[in-house]
């Protein structure tokens, strides 16, 4: 439901920090114990170049590749999770209710003393009014109507009467962490520009309206025209990736399973393969034997 053919991933619109690299899904990048489904050449780089896979939100850059947990009866990120990314998940992912919710907040400061940069969300006639809150948080001070859609204080065009429901009041980046350089917060306006009409929790993606004649979808990195994957009918045949992958020797082992009639395999890079293909199959490349 973006604008149509606008791209999240194009440089000019993901921060450095954000942007998930093709590279980081190889069997040594950053993420190749958990996600390795980018096929490999025989050096190690990713097979038609490093791309940008996806632009993270907030929380998804804090939960990506997997999510951190509290130490029992705590809200405390268990050992060895980074101090900034335990405290930015707390803040951009909501992971518990022991952190927001708390009633009778006057102010932001009220929210903040519980370390997650929460609203104080003056709601009159709800049940949240005057209670902390999770936020979207913003780069700029001022986000166009058109872009920061449904607002805090938003103005029914119909009723012109002032709406306080919508949403809490947007937080800015800055306030996260004063030094922040887009490094730690994208911001929602930032977001937003790409996927416009929606609310900006980040937990409440909805989306309303968009601007596209006809949808397809086209997988390219970084708003380029150079796929993510080589461009093949299928899936690619096991014995034709890269000598890296040892299709032989995974051939040999999974005879039985071949003659059995199996039709896909997770190939791995110096790795066991799984000979029939069982779950997702992310954490190395789906291949078919015939």
């Amino acid at each position: 439901m973006s604008v149509y053919g606008d791209d999240l991933r194009a440089n000019d619109r993901c921060p450095e920090a954000f942007r998930l690299k093709r590279s980081q899904l190889t069997s040594t990048g950053d993420y190749g114990t958990v996600f390795g489904y980018v096929i490999e050449e025989n050096n190690g780089k990713p097979e038609g170049g490093d791309g940008t896979v996806a632009c993270f939100s907030n929380c998804g850059k804090y939960k990506f590749p997997l999510e951190p947990q509290f130490e029992p009866g705590t809200t405390n990120c268990k050992s060895p999770t980074d101090p900034t990314t335990c405290s930015n998940w707390k803040t951009f992912c909501a992971p518990t209710g022991e952190l927001y919710g708390q009633k009778n907040c006057k102010t932001d400061a009220d929210c903040e003393k519980h370390g997650v940069h929460a609203a104080c969300w003056i709601n009159p006639g709800s049940e949240v009014d005057h209670t902390c809150q999770l936020r979207a948080f913003n780069q700029a001070k001022q986000c166009a109507a058109n872009i920061c859609t449904f607002p805090y204080d938003y103005i029914n065009p119909y009723t012109k009467i002032m709406d306080k429901s919508t949403q809490p009041p947007f937080g800015l980046c800055k306030d996260v962490d004063p030094s922040n350089t887009e490094a730690l917060c994208i911001g929602d306006d930032k977001v937003h520009k790409v996927f416009p009409h929606a609310y900006s929790w980040p937990n409440d993606p909805q989306v309303y309206s968009d601007d596209a004649p006809l949808y397809r979808v086209i997988v390219a990195p970084g708003n380029t025209k150079v796929s993510i994957t080589p461009t093949v009918e299928g899936l690619p045949l096991c014995s034709e990736l890269p000598h890296v992958y040892g299709y032989q020797a995974a051939h040999s082992i999974c005879s039985v399973d071949i003659n059995n009639g199996a039709v896909r395999a997770i190939a791995r890079v110096n790795q066991s393969w799984s000979c029939v293909l069982a779950g997702a199959g992310n954490d190395g490349v789906i291949c078919r034997w015939k």
